[in-house]
């Protein structure tokens, strides 16, 4: 092997896909709600936990398997990064589900008017 070469490994080979990858409100800063569709391949089988964000309890785990899917009900009012992880908790892939907005700015109108 050349100097400066790096082997790959199981956790360079895995792929995190979420369908859509946009959460759109009405508002900005309301919540936005949708079904999402995550799958996963991995180069061998093994043990894989899908987390959301911080949380520490997976949403889905899968055993003994190279890939799989997974339908989520999400909600959120800002960006939530998902990362697939192996059995001793390592990151294999991430991907993240942004929120947008139809309209950024309130409706509040000024009903005050001076003629």
């Amino acid at each position: 092997m050349l100097a400066g070469q790096a082997t790959a490994t199981a956790a360079d080979m895995a792929q995190l896909t979420v369908t859509p990858d946009k959460c759109v409100a009405l508002r900005k800063g309301q919540v936005c709600y949708q079904k999402l569709r995550f799958s996963f391949s991995a180069a061998s089988k093994g043990n894989y936990c899908l987390l959301a964000g911080s949380q520490s309890e997976p949403l889905h785990c899968w055993r003994n398997e190279s890939e799989g899917g997974f339908v989520h009900r999400h909600s959120a009012d800002s960006a939530v990064d998902f990362s697939l992880v192996n059995a001793q908790r390592v990151p294999v892939a991430s991907t993240t589900v942004t929120v947008a907005w139809v309209y950024k700015k309130s409706r509040k109108r000024n009903r005050w008017r001076l003629f």
